[in-house]
C-alpha cells in the first residue's frame, strides 16, 4: 500500500484499493484511510468484483475511470460501464514508471500527510468519495455519543529480547534525542478522541517517563499500571487502574504498544469510532505472500486461504466495561496463555470488529525495524 500511496502522491489522482472480505462471517465491510488512498474491505458475501462493478456503474460513465485487473471477464464488464481497463502487469510497469520519474525529480521525502483526494474528485466521483468521507464522520460522531470517556493504555513494561541489547528496553531508546516511547505518547495526547492515559511501566523507569513526559507536554497521563508477567497480564492491571477512574458503563479503551511510535491520529480515531457499532475493533492487513501450514516444519500439509487471512495490528480498542470483566474472570492460566489483545474478547463472544490498518504503524522488535524507524524520523526532521 505504500508504493500505490506514493504513486498517487505523485500523479495526484484518486485512487481506491478494494480487498474481498466476503468470506469473512458478519463482516459489515470497512472503508478508511491510509495516507493518501482510499482503502475499501468488502462486506460478507460481496466479492471486490462486485464493489467494482457497482462503483463503475455509478462513476463511470462521469468521470476518467480506470480498473486495475488482469480477469478477463471483469475486464469487460467494466468496459461495459464506461471505464477504462489496466492490467496488473501493466499497472506494474506504470508504477516502476512513476518510481523513476520520482527518483529523476529528487523526490526523497513521501508526502504522508497531504491528501488530493477531494481536491482531484468532481461530479459523481467527488459526491462518491465525500459519500465515503461522511460516513466515516458519521462513525465517529456516534462513537462519542456513546462513549463517556476514552482511555488509552500504552503498553511500555518489555525488555525487548529480540533486540540483541540484553536489559535494555528498546521503548526507552533514544531517536533524535527522543525515546521512543514519547513519539508513541504524542500521537495520544494529540488525538481528540483519547482522554486520559494510563503507562504500563517497570517501577525502575516511572521516575524517567515522568520527567520526559514533563518536557514534552503530556498532560493527559492519569497512571502508571504494573507490568505483568505476559502482555495480557499487564494489560489486565492497566484495565484495573481504568476502572478504578471510570464512573460510566459507556467509556471506552484503546491498548497500544510503546514501542509502535508511528500511530497516526487517524488511526486512533478510526478505532474508537468503531465501538459506536461493535464491542471491539482492531485494524488488521491483508497477507500478501502465499502462507503454507506445516505440522513440523518440513514439509507443507495445507495451503491457506489467503483472502480470509489478516495480520492484525495494534492498537486495538473496546468497549471498557466488558472487555475489563472478562479480563478480571479470566483464570491466570488463560491469561498467561493469551497470545493477543483481541483473542480473550473473540474467545468470550465479544463482537470485535476489522478496519483497514497501516504498514507505516509497524512494530520495532528487530534492529532492521529501529534502523527503519531512524531513518523515517530524520527524514521528517530534516
Amino acid at each position: 500500500m505504500d508504493i500505490l500511496s506514493n504513486y498517487q502522491g505523485y500523479k495526484k489522482m484518486t485512487l481506491i484499493l478494494v480487498f474481498d472480505a466476503y468470506k469473512v462471517k458478519g463482516n459489515q465491510g470497512e472503508v478508511g484511510m491510509y495516507h493518501n488512498i482510499h482503502v475499501v474491505y468488502t462486506k460478507e458475501a460481496e466479492t471486490a468484483d462486485q464493489y467494482i462493478e457497482k462503483t463503475v456503474h455509478r462513476i463511470g460513465h462521469n468521470g476518467n475511470v480506470t480498473v486495475a485487473s488482469s480477469d478477463g471477464l471483469e475486464q469487460i464488464i467494466i468496459m461495459g460501464a464506461g471505464a477504462h481497463r489496466l492490467s496488473a502487469r501493466d499497472l506494474r510497469t506504470e508504477i516502476e514508471h512513476t518510481n523513476g520519474q520520482i527518483r529523476e525529480n529528487y523526490l526523497e521525502k513521501e508526502q504522508k500527510t497531504k491528501s488530493y483526494l477531494l481536491e482531484n474528485a468532481s461530479g459523481e466521483l467527488g459526491d462518491f468519495l465525500k459519500e465515503l468521507e461522511e460516513e466515516r464522520k458519521k462513525r465517529v460522531k456516534r462513537a462519542k455519543e456513546r462513549l463517556k470517556m476514552n482511555y488509552a493504555i500504552i503498553l511500555s513494561g518489555g525488555i525487548g529480547t529480540r533486540m540483541q541489547m540484553g536489559d535494555f528496553p528498546k521503548q526507552y531508546l533514544e531517536v533524535e534525542k527522543k525515546p521512543i516511547l514519547l513519539y508513541t505518547l504524542e500521537q495520544f495526547q494529540k488525538s481528540s478522541a483519547v482522554e486520559k492515559i494510563v503507562i504500563v511501566a517497570a517501577d525502575a523507569w516511572r521516575e524517567k517517563i515522568r520527567g520526559w513526559m514533563e518536557e514534552d507536554g503530556i498532560t493527559k497521563f492519569l497512571a502508571f499500571a504494573d507490568a505483568g508477567d505476559t502482555r495480557q497480564e499487564s494489560i489486565h492491571n492497566g484495565l484495573t487502574v481504568c476502572m478504578e477512574d471510570s464512573v460510566s458503563e459507556n467509556d471506552g479503551v484503546i491498548i497500544h504498544d510503546g514501542v509502535r511510535p508511528l500511530v497516526s491520529e487517524q488511526l486512533i480515531g478510526d478505532c474508537l469510532a468503531a465501538l459506536a457499532d461493535h464491542e471491539g475493533c482492531m485494524p488488521v492487513l491483508p497477507m500478501k505472500d502465499t502462507i503454507y501450514q506445516s505440522s513440523d516444519g518440513t514439509k507443507i500439509d495445507h495451503l491457506l486461504e489467503r483472502s480470509t487471512l489478516f495480520a492484525g495490528q495494534a492498537p486495538e480498542a473496546f468497549r471498557l466495561h466488558p472487555y475489563a470483566k472478562i479480563n478480571r474472570e479470566a483464570s491466570e492460566e488463560e491469561l498467561s496463555l493469551t497470545r493477543g489483545t483481541s483473542e480473550i474478547a473473540y474467545r468470550h463472544g465479544m463482537d470485535v470488529a476489522m478496519i483497514p490498518g497501516d504498514e507505516r504503524n509497524f512494530k520495532i522488535t528487530t534492529r532492521s525495524d529501529l534502523e527503519r524507524f531512524c531513518t523515517i524520523v530524520e527524514g521528517e526532521t530534516k
